[in-house]
């Protein structure tokens, strides 16, 4: 009945446990042998859509914070969607992982989505040479390092490493490698713009004020 298709939440002890359902998310099986893994205290899902392939694998560790109308397509043949701790999407992340097998979306701990965010480890559509056939835009895998922020409708292409504590600001569209760590990039196509940077959760004000020095009364 369920082709091998299992479910499972993790407790903070680390035991497995299997379950049919999970609150907030919705899961379709379009294969067998796929398993989405959730770990406890579970990230908050409100109106959430997991897509699986033939031995597919999402997995999420614990997060304090809400996933708020995700979607993950990981409907190609052994593909994986595997994120970190206390990870945050906004409204209406998606994260395509499809239409090409044996691809990876890879996301360590500590990341934030802005609203509308985009990664798509592959084009959907072919291009092939017109001499022999050869497919020229094949799928490549994406990996995401520890505490990025990934601003608003922002598009993350296929084959892109970022490295950890980078920015990528609102509405960029990254095409190849970040290399820096602690870095600002922006634009379309993504560039470099600022290093020696990090970020915070906070608001500016928030931030701010934890370093005013505190008044006597």
């Amino acid at each position: 009945m369920f082709n091998n298709n299992k479910i499972y939440k993790v407790t903070k002890e680390g035991k497995k446990k299997r379950v049919f359902f999970i609150s907030g998310l919705k899961i379709k099986f379009t294969g067998k042998n796929a398993t989405v893994i959730i770990h406890e205290p579970c990230l908050k899902f409100r109106k959430c859509r997991f897509i699986l392939g033939e031995n597919a694998k999402i997995e999420i560790q614990s997060s304090k914070y809400m996933a708020n109308k995700l979607t993950i397509n990981s409907g190609g043949k052994n593909s994986e969607c595997i994120i970190g701790k206390d990870f945050l999407a906004s409204p209406n992340c998606t994260f395509s992982n499809y239409c090409e097998n044996n691809l990876k979306i890879e996301i360590k701990d500590e990341c934030a989505f802005g609203e509308n965010c985009e990664l798509r480890t592959m084009d959907g559509h072919t291009v092939y040479s017109a001499l022999d056939n050869k497919v020229l835009n094949q799928g490549k895998s994406i990996f995401i390092g520890k505490h990025c922020w990934i601003g608003a409708n922002s598009l993350i292409l296929k084959g892109v490493k970022i490295e950890e504590n980078s920015v990528i600001a609102a509405r960029s569209i990254v095409t190849k490698n970040l290399e820096f760590k602690n870095s600002l990039y922006a634009g379309i196509p993504c560039t470099l713009k600022k290093q020696g940077i990090n970020w915070d959760l906070k608001s500016p004000l928030e931030f701010i004020s934890q370093y005013e020095p505190k008044t006597k009364e």
